[in-house]
């Protein structure tokens, strides 16, 4: 049916109400002015607003909702797969996420609970305030039913259970037992934010959030991995179950996270590494730092500049070692005598010229002359008539008959001969 001015309807059981608009498909409606929806049950009531796909809904001014289940809900948003684009100028994509649902009432009713902790798995990091705000930017509908999911438009937190209004009644049959509905997400809340990946939340103006069940609170944070979060302005979280402190609102405090790697788990949050907006840095292991304990650990710049704490700082004549720097310094103009006899540079060992001790040290050595012949052999290239003499080095060349080697014997005890 088009009812509206210059509108277009075709397929079945389609709408066109507003002037302009264009509905094709399936149970398709284009109830905004210029809007256009097609597919099966989808709803553009948002101006100059496009929905496509299944059950997606369109209601921002000039916003665009496809795939399945998707809603946007901003000025300019977009929300593909199973996503919620909530923010100005946001865009959300590929999330879905469940929770069991208790209906309270009558069926069709508009008013539901849910346990507290169902929600996101995410929702004991954060205020009730800021739970309460994601919350009625959600939508909810029966999972694997073919209905629309309508807008969660109040909550309250009720100690552990979380009590929800719907913009539309939920149909719902079935009533003896738990009935399962389906909580969507990913959801870009903020302005200009970005969300993507089941159950995550940007949160925050300019942010991002991306992974499993990951949220970005503070403006232009970023948040990735799994069950991460980060809670201060331009914090970038990654890992598994970080840890996000926040000490006051104003950026460079020394208890404000900039950067986690997050090694935690369900039942304990941890960070590898943790810098803060004032440049300190803790990491897991070192200064007593468990991951959490930041204000009672030692940082990791302090840790290096005292490293080694057992060396000393050498002043003596000016040269020495510098701790702090890592670097040597030396005098000009030679070694003082003064470094040598205080033990800064060591002395040569005197040597003793008794051969047979020497001998049973392993000292081959004696005196100056004799070290020399030793290290240094003569060169001959003539056969000896008298047998090979030591310590000389015999370069013969081609030997051809028979050829006898007779060694000479030594004339020199005080050094250890070599015969070459």
């Amino acid at each position: 049916m088009a009812s509206g001015q210059y509108s277009h309807a075709e397929g079945g059981l389609t709408k066109a109400t507003a002037g302009g608009a264009h509905s094709e498909g399936i149970y398709s409606i284009a109830s905004g002015s210029y809007s256009h929806a097609e597919g099966h049950t989808t709803i553009s009531s948002g101006n100059i607003s496009h929905s496509e796909g299944n059950y997606t809904k369109a209601s921002g001014y000039i916003s665009h909702a496809e795939g399945y289940h998707s809603i946007s809900l901003g000025k300019g948003s977009h929300a593909e797969g199973n996503s919620i684009a909530y923010g100005d100028w946001s865009h959300s994509e590929s999330g879905n996420s469940g929770c069991t649902v208790h209906p309270t009432g009558n069926a069709n009713s508009t008013s539901y609970t849910i346990p507290k902790n169902e929600f996101l798995s995410v929702i004991d990091i954060l205020d009730d305030a800021t739970s309460i705000n994601i919350l009625k930017s959600c939508t909810i509908c029966l999972r694997n039913a073919n209905t629309i999911p309508t807008r969660i438009i109040d909550a309250v937190i009720n100690n552990d259970t979380i009590v929800l209004t719907t913009e539309e009644t939920l149909s719902t049959t079935d009533l003896s037992g738990n009935t399962d509905f389906l909580i969507l997400a990913s959801i870009a809340y903020g302005f200009s934010s970005h969300s993507e990946n089941e159950g995550s939340i940007s949160y925050g103006q300019g942010s991002h959030a991306e992974g499993y069940l990951n949220i970005s609170i503070g403006e232009n944070s970023h948040v990735e991995g799994i069950h991460n979060i980060t809670k201060n302005d331009s914090e970038h979280a990654e890992g598994t179950y970080n840890v996000s402190n926040k000490a006051s609102e104003t950026y460079g405090d020394s208890g404000n996270t900039q950067h986690s790697i997050g090694i935690g788990d369900s039942t304990t949050r941890k960070n590898a590494l943790e810098i803060m907006q004032n440049g300190d840095a803790y990491l897991y292991g070192v200064g007593s730092y468990n991951g959490t304990n930041y204000s009672s650990a030692s940082t990791l710049q302090s840790i290096l500049n005292n490293i080694p704490s057992a060396v000393t700082e050498s002043t003596v004549s000016g040269w020495g070692f510098t701790k702090n720097t890592g670097t040597y310094s030396k005098p000009s103009g030679g070694i003082p005598a003064s470094d040598i006899a205080s033990g800064v540079i060591p002395t040569v060992p005197t040597i003793s010229t008794n051969v047979v001790s020497d001998k049973a040290s392993d000292i081959k050595t004696s005196s100056p002359k004799s070290v020399y012949d030793e290290i240094h052999p003569a060169v001959v290239t003539t056969q000896p008539s008298g047998g090979f003499a030591p310590n000389v080095f015999y370069r013969l060349g081609t030997l051809t008959g028979t050829v006898t080697f007779s060694l000479a014997t030594p004339s020199d005890n005080t050094i250890v001969n070599h015969y070459y």
